[in-house]
């Protein structure tokens, strides 16, 4: 058997654990690719094998490890570690990056809509659908999603001072109303590049 060798972002890509259900249900689909109508069950043992040998999450991801020290260093640990600060800066980003692929205002509106008129997912297998959901909008639109987080982190540790003066301006989550001025005057300026 060949050895193939990862570097530490490709471990973080790798299933921790290949359930009996879930080794079942790869041997009896295809990869359902254009000229690749194979069964993945031939899959299946170089699959186990990457879990099977897969370091732990806590050494998966030298790039999260490296964003977490510097939204530390930029904010400290308050706003660091606050999971509803978080979210909505997920969402603001989700949100700018479709604008910036040409969604509208209207779309992402009924979006919203949909998802909440169904009940939440679960957490962990989200994270796993916003990752995937990234990796197929940045070949859709041929960016290397690599590069392109590696770039926006080096250019956050670069202009830190405005990335900290423009927190100050952007809504909080318990100010997160319709009447909220913060968030009348933050639609009408323009963002930073």
């Amino acid at each position: 058997m060949k050895t193939v060798t990862y570097d530490d972002a490709e471990w973080a890509l790798v299933p921790r654990k290949l359930t009996p259900e879930w080794s079942e249900r790869l041997s009896r689909r295809t990869t359902g690719m254009p000229g690749l109508g194979f069964p993945i069950a031939v899959l299946s043992g170089a699959i186990e094998e990457l879990v099977r040998t897969a370091p732990s999450p806590s050494e998966s991801s030298p790039f999260q490890l490296a964003v977490h020290r510097w939204v530390l260093r930029c904010f400290g640990p308050e706003i660091a570690d606050d999971p509803v600060e978080r979210n909505h800066r997920l969402v603001e980003e989700a949100i700018e990056l479709a604008q910036s692929c040409g969604a509208t205002a209207d779309q992402c509106h009924r979006l919203v809509d949909y998802v909440f008129s169904r009940p939440p997912g679960e957490t962990r297998q989200e994270v796993g659908g916003v990752m995937l959901t990234l990796a197929a909008l940045c070949s859709a639109h041929d960016i290397d999603m690599h590069e392109a987080g590696t770039a926006e982190l080096v250019r956050a540790w670069e202009c830190m001072d405005k990335i900290r003066a423009k927190q100050i301006t952007k809504p909080k989550y318990a100010a997160l109303s319709d009447n909220d001025p913060v968030l009348t005057t933050a639609a009408s300026v323009p963002r930073e590049g």
